[in-house]
Formats: structure tokens, sequence, C-alpha cells
């Protein structure tokens, strides 16, 4: 399984994995569009199969891994429940994450 903290594609810098648990990832990041300009982003990617030291989950561009960005639009719903999952798991270290990507994306 490929480490969401290991993936990094180069169209997107200072990424911030927010959530990894065993089927899913959440980062945040500033993404670097063909136009030239950049934005702040949410990303998702699916783990995969766990048990499979060389799945590289999804999506996946040329055999390596990458994430996709969350319509904007859905970024606000998604922060809170990654939140409030972190904080009844006792995951402070992601929802100090996350609450500092709320502020970044202003939801």
């Amino acid at each position: 399984m490929a480490n969401p903290f290991d993936v990094q594609p180069r169209r997107w810098t200072n990424l911030t994995v927010l959530s990894d648990d065993v089927d899913f990832a959440y980062c945040y990041v500033f993404y670097h569009q063909d136009d030239g300009s950049v934005s702040l982003a949410l990303g998702d990617r699916w783990n995969w199969d766990v048990s499979d030291p060389l799945s590289i989950g999804y999506p996946s561009l040329g055999g390596n891994p990458t994430w996709f960005v969350i319509d904007p639009t859905m970024v606000g719903p998604i922060l809170a429940e990654l939140e409030k999952r972190a904080i009844e798991n006792d995951d402070f270290v992601s929802a100090s994450r996350i609450f500092d990507a709320r502020k970044a994306f202003k939801v």
C-alpha cells in the first residue's frame, strides 16, 4: 500500500495529510494548474488493498500513486466530518491539522 505521506505529485506542493485510515486518506495542498495558477485544494485517495504491499491505491497515474481534487463545494462538509471523527478517536494531531485546513479554506 502506498503511504499517503509519500504520495507527492509534482503539481502538488506543501502537502499536509489530514486523515489516513484503512480505506481513505485526505490532504490539503497547493495545486498547480495547467494555466500556471495555484489554488488551495483538498485531495482524497483510496488506500485500496492494505494487505498487499504492492498496491498503490487509487487514483494512480502511470503506475504512480496520486490524489484527486475534491470539488470546492464539498470541502466544508468533508473537513467538518473529518474533524469530528478525529476528536471522537482522540486523534488530536489530525484534529489540529484539520482545524488549520478549515482556517485556510475559511470553512
